[in-house]
């Protein structure tokens, strides 16, 4: 996660200079390693729901979809007000087709797994 360039935007859209190579957590590793997984969603990517800089996540993955906003079928709105954080209960209620799972897939800029986190799920097929 602290690689990818679409994360590394987030950070620097949103002033965090930390960095887990660098120097321990502020609150210690072990709060990190109990917390991280289930709010790094919020954490980086509040605030990065704009025209300039659009993320979410579903499914754990990273999706960049800046260059996607305009194009979005169901309104640059839709993803506007869902980016920013995860977006996975929102992604899966609207029932999108093969298609814009196919798409979707495209746009992923990063897979999350690691200790803690489960696996990324495939995006699911319409049913």
């Amino acid at each position: 996660l602290w690689s990818c360039p679409a994360a590394a935007a987030a950070r620097a859209a949103r002033g965090i200079a930390w960095d887990p190579w660098s120097a321990a957590p502020p609150r210690g590793w072990r709060r990190m390693y109990l917390e991280f997984p289930h709010c790094w969603a919020g954490w980086l990517l509040a605030g990065c729901n704009t025209d300039d800089l659009c993320l979410l996540v579903v499914h754990g993955k990273l999706l960049d979809v800046t260059a996607f906003v305009h194009r979005h079928p169901g309104s640059p709105d839709t993803l506007l007000d869902h980016a920013g954080g995860d977006a996975t209960d929102v992604f899966l209620d609207i029932g999108h087709s093969a298609a814009a799972l196919g798409e979707a897939e495209g746009l992923v800029a990063w897979r999350g797994h690691g200790a803690g986190t489960a696996a990324p799920q495939p995006f699911p097929a319409d049913t």
